[in-house]
């Protein structure tokens, strides 16, 4: 019986999957925690993946070729995303690393970071120290990586088999692009080491040249070959009259841009329209602002009023801008055939080295407007007003005002504060005057009056409008520049023009006052904006 029972006990097989299961609990448990762990360490790397794509952006944003920018560029991403006190510092959920032994496992606050000069053939050349700061060689930098070190994950279950180390990090690569947006298509030629702010006032001279021309002096004006769009109901090949326009390029372009030097067609014309001249059927000022002047004409361009066969010197004598008859025109006080006779300020001097050419060390680049020719300006138009009273006038407050002479652009703006009795209070007032005696015996007399109020309000560009005398022109570096071609564009100028063109020769040149940097779209001291950067990653 004892013996039946055995057998039988033998040969049962119910409940003989219990010992394989209770055998394989040990492999399943390890095989759950390798897989829930990896997951934790895939999502640790995502989160510093993101935090270095982030950090990366950051640090991007600031290579602007500044001799700062490599310290500017730590600095935004330390001071953003690698501080446990910022509002958006990267954290991490998983990992179990203090980095700056705070207490706080979370925060990713150690970074490192390389620069370098270039990305050609998928790959990044010419490193960049970062110790260069603040020398000219941080200026070089234009490509960023940054690296977060490895970082080990909270373990689940993996310690239970050690079947990971749980280790991850993470490395990114940004640059910083742009597209030059809203701007009109123009363009000087900038001297070696340009800075805009470093010719704060300074006067320009603009001066076109032709295509095949391998002048690459500063000052040689040309255009941009950006995608520009006429105006609406304006006929016409695309470019011939944008100097006059008012539209604001709502096309943008990249950062190659090739350059075409010289006046086309009728540029010169179409440019005078901003300080009231029309002439050869340039159009009237249109409803958007293109071809229309500026309410403040004050500038070198004079009216000439002349009277002839007078019977008396006396006679002569007795005329004035304001007398009735004789034949008008107008001419450029700084034309030499005039201006022995010109014995006033005829509008915003322009420096006499600036006009000659031999100005040092740029030939067509001054050092703006003196004390001397702001005095005797002020003094001949607005009965001597201080300095600190035009920079008050134009928003600086009393105690804080610049210790420096005002410029010509900003003399402008104080005019225009109070239009009627600071322009147009001063129109045909005679700056100069000539007096020939005719072989007959009589006399003639030619006055040259100044005629800064513009009362054609048929022409006056509308009020929404920035003003017609500021432009944003981008500054290029003209080295070895050979008619048209790529050009390397330095940064973007605001300049206030002080001229018209000139009516002949070949460069049809005007002359600019320098106004610093241009600053970007939306501010309101420059009449079109001029770029926007994006800081993109590369990988």
């Amino acid at each position: 019986m004892v013996g039946k029972a055995i057998r039988k006990f033998g040969v049962n097989e119910d409940g003989a999957i219990a010992p394989l299961y209770a055998l394989s609990l040990f492999g399943l448990v390890a095989m759950a925690g390798v897989g829930f762990d990896y997951a934790r360490v895939m999502a640790l790397d995502s989160e510093l993946q993101n935090a270095a794509d982030q950090a990366a952006l950051a640090a991007a944003s600031q290579l602007d070729g500044k001799e700062d920018s490599i310290v500017r560029a730590i600095q935004a991403t330390n001071a953003t995303f690698a501080s446990s006190g910022s509002d958006f510092v990267n954290v991490t959920r998983l990992s179990n690393i203090d980095d700056d032994a705070d207490g706080e496992t979370r925060p990713i606050t150690q970074i490192s970071y390389t620069f370098w000069e270039d990305y050609v053939d998928d790959a990044p050349v010419r490193v960049v120290s970062e110790q260069s700061t603040p020398s000219n060689a941080a200026t070089k930098a234009k490509i960023v990586q940054v690296a977060i070190g490895n970082r080990q994950v909270r373990y689940a279950l993996t310690p239970i088999v050690g079947a990971i180390t749980g280790n991850a990090g993470a490395t990114a690569m940004a640059s910083l692009t742009s597209a030059y947006c809203k701007v009109p298509p123009l363009m000087f030629c900038a001297p070696p080491g340009f800075d805009a702010d470093d010719y704060f006032g300074s006067g320009l001279k603009m001066h076109s040249v032709p295509s095949t021309s391998t002048d690459s002096n500063p000052g040689i004006f040309g255009f941009l070959d950006f995608p520009y769009t006429r105006p609406e109901g304006l006929s016409g090949n695309n470019l011939t009259t944008s100097l006059g326009w008012a539209n604001t390029n709502e096309n943008c372009t990249g950062e190659e841009v090739e350059a075409q030097p010289g006046i086309v067609d009728k540029q010169g014309e179409a440019f005078n329209t901003r300080f009231g001249v029309y002439q050869n059927g340039i159009p009237d000022c249109m409803n958007d602002g293109s071809f229309c002047a500026s309410r403040n004409q004050t500038k070198q361009l004079v009216e000439t009023k002349r009277w002839t066969q007078l019977a008396s010197e006396a006679d002569a004598d007795a005329k004035t801008c304001t007398s009735t008859g004789g034949t008008t025109g107008s001419a450029l006080a700084t034309d030499p055939a005039i201006s022995g006779d010109i014995d006033a300020p005829a509008g915003y001097e322009i420096e006499a080295c600036v006009l000659a050419g031999d100005c040092s060390p740029y030939g067509r680049i001054g050092d703006g407007w003196t004390s001397s020719n702001f005095s005797e300006y002020m003094s001949f138009y607005h009965g001597g007003t201080s300095a600190n009273s035009v920079f008050q006038g134009i928003g600086y407050d009393a105690g804080s005002e610049p210790a420096r002479t005002p410029t010509r652009y900003e003399v402008y703006q104080w005019e225009n504060a109070d239009y009627a009795n600071r322009v147009a209070a001063n129109d045909n007032v005679e700056v100069g005057r000539a007096t020939v005696q005719e072989n007959n015996g009589r006399f003639s007399v030619t006055l040259y009056c100044a005629r800064p109020e513009f009362a054609d309000a048929t022409q006056l560009a509308p009020s929404s409008l920035k003003d017609r005398r500021a432009l944003t022109i981008a500054a290029v570096d003209c080295t070895d520049l050979r008619g048209s071609g790529v050009v390397d564009i330095i940064n973007w100028v605001d300049v206030f023009l002080l001229t018209t063109t000139a009516s002949n020769g070949q460069e049809k040149s005007f002359y600019v006052e320098m106004n610093g940097e241009a600053t970007p779209p939306g501010a309101n001291n420059s009449f079109q904006g001029y770029t926007k950067r994006k800081a993109v990653l590369i990988r």
